[in-house]
């Protein structure tokens, strides 16, 4: 799983180096779904992040950054239509734990807060399938060009 995410991460990032970096609106996300999406439609159901997909290896497998200046939208599930739960601003550093098979653009990452500032627990092994801990904040971001790859 953690290849495939990360392989998926990367060609991601190959196909919008490819398409031009253009700087795009803050914060990114299809904003159009959103736009679109009637006031009255049903609720999102929250979905927890997940670590461990790829035992033995280290619970989240990668780590990226938002690119200064760009903000990225965290939800509570891989959905444009999922609650807003948190905004990530440029410079922030977070782990890659989780993916969805049928939403590609979509990651489930863990990364500290002021509120939430020990996420050591996901550098290490962890039991299969786990939710992130507490202690550590997560979400759901969209993949965007206002992302850079650190490490994985």
């Amino acid at each position: 799983m953690r290849k495939d995410l990360i392989q998926t991460f990367g060609m991601g990032l190959a196909v919008l180096a490819v398409a031009g970096c253009t700087a795009s609106p803050a914060p990114t996300e299809n904003t159009d779904a959103e736009v679109s999406t009637p006031a009255a439609a049903p609720a999102v159901a929250a979905r927890p992040v997940l670590m461990g997909v790829d035992e033995p290896l280290d619970a989240c497998g990668g780590y990226a950054r938002v690119k200064a200046g760009r903000t990225l939208i965290v939800r509570s599930a891989p959905d444009a239509a999922a609650a807003e739960i948190d905004r990530m601003e440029g410079g922030t550093g977070f782990f890659m734990c989780d993916g969805d098979d049928t939403k590609p653009d979509w990651l489930g990452v863990a990364y500290e807060t002021e509120e939430r500032g020990d996420c050591s627990a996901v550098s290490s092994p962890a039991a299969p399938r786990t939710p992130v801990p507490a202690t550590c904040a997560s979400g759901w971001v969209m993949m965007s060009n206002d992302v850079e790859m650190v490490a994985g």
